[in-house]
């Protein structure tokens, strides 16, 4: 193709006839420049006012539904008898009669555990919350009291025995140590709430069509913004998103004078827009357009002229008017074979054998070809 396009010429009486046929195609972008109101989320969330009264407020109210209490601690001690043989059963029941007739958990281990980590241990498992430990071993912590040794548990590991050694209440989180998750949570629900009902609100006011921008300005307190020009095609920061630029110039906005509905940014911002200035498309002059032309008329006459070069070789060959040449390349291969480009392969792969040459463009190129056979 592009061998083709370096040997045609157009011509200035070719632009020009072409500039005059198709004058109304060759127009300027239009342009237009918005105010608009430009909310987010964020920015509504830092200016929730919180006063120390209402930290503390909802500081002790958490407090009285224990909102701050932190978890038990337990100090265990625990004997691990592994397997669940007749004999491993033995063994724990004999640890808990020892257990229950005054021996420590220490001496028990000595005697009857076959765990390596319960033996190293001396039969004092840590200090753990409820929510670190298995539930097989909370579930029965929960029951016992302090020294209180356990029933015998039976878990995938073995047979087990516990007995809290300590219960360690820590106090609830001080005030200091959850200002500032109180602030930030507080801030976040209020402005929240609040830019949910801003949507609601001007959403309802917008649909009138009787709300100008400055009187949503008024009523809801955000300021107006004004814009730079753009055009349907090109934008700036949030204009750069073509959806936005897509809701802006539409009848509505541009010919009725309306405002926009309300567009989303995204979930946390959104914009609403009314038409500031509105400069109308003009025509582009011959010589502002003569370049666009050239390459419009360069590439139509490439394209026909690379398409009735092939489909002639193509009819050529099939006709027996001339004959394969050096040009042609042979394959042979499978799908698989690495010697040739996927897309030739593709092409190849779904034609089948005996049909002839084939012209078959590719990208701006075309390919000529036939297939000999298919084997299946």
């Amino acid at each position: 193709f592009e061998n083709i396009k370096k040997t045609i010429s157009i011509s200035e009486s070719d632009i020009k006839d072409y500039y005059d046929k198709n004058k109304s195609s060759f127009m300027s972008d239009a342009f237009a420049k918005y105010q608009y109101i430009d909310v987010d989320k964020k920015d509504i969330i830092n200016e929730i006012p919180v006063t120390d009264e209402i930290i503390s407020n909802i500081y002790n109210n958490n407090l009285a539904n224990g909102d701050y209490n932190k978890p038990v601690k337990y100090e265990i001690n625990h004997i691990l008898i592994n397997n669940k043989s007749n004999e491993s059963k033995a063994a724990i029941e004999n640890a808990l009669d020892d257990l229950q007739s005054g021996s420590s958990f220490s001496e028990v281990v000595r005697l009857y555990s076959n765990d390596e980590e319960t033996i190293n241990n001396k039969g004092y498992l840590g200090e753990f919350i409820l929510d670190d430990l298995p539930s097989y071993l909370s579930s029965e912590l929960v029951n016992l009291k302090i020294t209180e040794i356990s029933n015998i548990i039976e878990s995938d590991n073995g047979y087990h025995l516990i007995s809290i050694k300590n219960k360690i209440i820590d106090k609830p989180s001080s005030l200091d140590q959850v200002k500032n998750t109180i602030l930030s949570d507080y801030k976040k629900e209020m402005g929240t709430r609040k830019y949910f009902d801003l949507i609601d609100a001007m959403e309802e006011r917008n649909f009138t069509k009787t709300f100008t921008i400055s009187d949503m300005s008024s009523e809801f307190n955000v300021a107006i913004i004004s814009g730079k020009f753009i055009s349907k095609n090109e934008g700036y920061g949030i204009f750069n998103f073509d959806f936005v630029r897509n809701q802006l110039f539409t009848e509505d906005v541009i010919d009725n004078n309306n405002t926009s509905d309300l567009i989303f940014i995204n979930d946390d911002r959104f914009i609403l827009a009314a038409l500031l200035t509105y400069k109308e498309p003009l025509q582009l002059s011959y010589d502002e357009s003569k370049d666009i032309i050239k390459a419009l008329l360069l590439t139509k006459q490439a394209e026909d002229l690379i398409r009735t070069i092939s489909e002639n070789q193509r009819n050529d060959l099939n006709a027996g008017i001339i004959n394969i040449d050096s040009k042609f390349k042979k394959f042979t291969g499978t799908l698989d074979s690495e010697d040739l480009e996927n897309n030739l392969k593709e092409i190849f792969f779904s034609t089948s054998a005996e049909t002839g040459f084939l012209a078959t463009k590719l990208d701006n190129n075309y390919l000529i070809y036939n297939i000999d056979a298919v084997t299946y």
